[in-house]
């Protein structure tokens, strides 16, 4: 990245490596550039499916929700990454992050906190869904393995319903009644990750596959560990890639009740994230080794088929 955002100090930040701190020598205005330029390479870079359908939205809602979606992927990564500062531990890079939401999310040198800290300011953006994201990840931080299918949904909706409910604030979709199937998308693309990222997950000593499923399935912990791929397994996965499905039906419901130029490129991301389950059937369930993904021109071929139900959009991205 050395050059790439000029007159920064481009020491890495313990938080996150893709976090630069300004190094104070630029006026606001090169900020503002240089944190809508870093969380675009963030998103551009951590995200596909959801920076090519943003590419459609409105540009001040795109910079704001890129804006968004850069915080979640520095916390998130805070949870998930080994520290680049071993003296500073993950748990407490999180509190870090819940103290700054609490103080109000002031202006800061860290180009991400300075760009959500635009978001707040500008938008009104509340807070609680982001401090309940940040909750759930310090909550998420020890080895576990989930009950039952009540609280895998109970942790989806901590760690991504609530990035639902900001993103429809964003969106403009500010009715109550719109929080419900924004949180429901929410909790079908948090499904989503889980099947996809199964053996990443249990490296790092959680299990979110529920207990009470593998008993039915009689798929063990050992199983699990030595990623056996078998009838047990798919017997397994099958009813959790239905209710993930069924989901992102409840979610895509609410696309009405959205603003007409942000219902195209929901309803895109939306389908294009579902597409991740086809593709973990298409390959026979077999995700210990191979990272389930919408191909691009899949992606393509979906935004045209979108464009006959849901009206041409604003801009093409290619």
């Amino acid at each position: 990245m050395n050059g790439y955002f000029p007159r920064l100090d481009l020491s890495r930040e313990p938080r996150h490596p893709y976090v630069l701190r300004f190094s104070g020598l630029v006026g606001l205005r090169e900020r503002d550039q240089a944190a809508e330029a870093l969380c675009r390479r963030i998103t551009q870079t951590s995200a596909h499916s959801f920076y090519f359908a943003s590419r459609f939205l409105p540009p001040e809602i795109r910079r704001n929700v890129i804006a968004l979606y850069a915080f979640c992927r520095v916390v998130d990564d805070i949870a998930d990454l080994p520290p680049t500062d071993p003296i500073i531990s993950p748990a407490r890079s999180l509190e870090d992050w819940r103290a700054w939401l609490l103080a109000g999310a002031p202006s800061d040198n860290d180009l991400v906190r300075h760009a959500l800290s635009r978001v707040v300011a500008s938008t009104g953006l509340p807070r609680w869904p982001l401090i309940k994201l940040v909750e759930s990840l310090i909550e998420d931080l020890a080895p576990r393995h989930l009950p039952n299918l009540a609280e895998l949904e109970r942790y989806a909706h901590g760690v991504a319903g609530t990035v639902g409910s900001a993103m429809a604030y964003l969106l403009g979709a500010l009715d109550p009644e719109a929080q419900i199937p924004a949180q429901a998308l929410g909790l079908a693309m948090q499904m989503t990750n889980v099947l996809r990222d199964i053996g990443e997950d249990q490296a790092r000593g959680r299990i979110y596959l529920p207990a009470d499923h593998m008993a039915r399935a009689g798929y063990s912990q050992d199983d699990l560990g030595r990623e056996v791929v078998d009838v047990r397994f798919v017997r397994l996965m099958r009813p959790l890639i239905r209710r993930a499905r069924e989901l992102y039906a409840e979610g895509l419901a609410g696309i009405p009740v959205l603003p007409g130029p942000c219902r195209f490129p929901v309803a895109l991301a939306a389908n294009a994230y579902a597409g991740i389950l086809t593709d973990i059937e298409r390959v026979g369930y077999h995700v210990f080794h191979y990272r389930a993904h919408t191909r691009r021109h899949d992606k393509v071929l979906l935004a045209a088929r979108l464009t006959f139900n849901l009206g041409l959009p604003r801009a093409l991205p290619w």
